[in-house]
């Protein structure tokens, strides 16, 4: 698993924990700390290879031909 979503995984795990215990105090930190994730990743060359339109004029005109 990637470290990053197990992170998340664990941090939003603890902050149901303390849903369960009642305690809002410990909720509301544990909310800040998860909006506070700042590492980005980046696509592999695989996806961005997959998700590159070639003829991206092309593909639009027929989009809106053929929705």
């Amino acid at each position: 698993m990637v470290a990053g979503v197990s992170n998340f995984l664990h941090n939003y795990a603890s902050t149901m924990n303390c849903v369960e215990e009642g305690d809002a105090t410990a909720m509301s930190e544990k909310i800040e700390t998860l909006l506070k994730e700042s590492r980005t990743y980046h696509p592999t060359a695989k996806t961005i290879a997959a998700a590159y339109i070639k003829d991206y004029e092309t593909e639009y005109k027929q989009s809106i031909a053929d929705p």
